[in-house]
């Protein structure tokens, strides 16, 4: 009986400490799965930042080359050249409105899902421990028997 003993405390022991260990394992690579989310919106801003720059630059190309035609043909202040560069202008932000929204969106697609996982590791470490405290009642159990 003593012999029985010994090995459920040794069994309940291991599984404890497994189940540190397991847990202490999800806690990180939920930790760098949040870190690559984060990386991956500062990436996505960057990049809707650096389309945002190049549709102002395509933008103020466009309304020179029109308010320059429109000076060479003597139709400056017209109600067509302004209404054209109204409308480059527009465009424009039409565009730049779009690419924020998806931008916002992308970061609180990312932040959803980093908040799943995060339940899910959670479900997960209550389950193993619930096993390994089972286990080991089972086994402390097994032993009186």
């Amino acid at each position: 009986m003593g012999l029985e003993l010994i090995l459920g405390a040794a069994s309940l022991a291991v599984g404890l400490v497994s189940g540190a260990k397991a847990s202490s394992e999800r806690k990180a690579s939920a930790a760098a799965s949040n870190e690559a989310n984060q990386i991956r919106t500062a990436q996505s801003r960057v990049q809707a930042s650096e389309q945002r720059r190049q549709l102002l630059r395509e933008e103020r190309l466009r309304r020179a080359r029109m308010l320059q035609g429109a000076q060479n043909t003597g139709t400056a202040g017209s109600s067509g050249a302004i209404g054209g560069t109204s409308a480059i202008t527009t465009n424009v932000d039409n565009l730049i409105s779009s690419q924020l929204g998806e931008t916002k969106s992308n970061e609180g697609i990312n932040s959803w899902e980093q908040k799943a996982v995060n339940y899910e590791n959670k479900a997960r470490n209550t389950l193993m421990w619930g096993e390994i405290f089972q286990n080991g009642i089972n086994t402390i159990g097994n032993i009186w028997e």
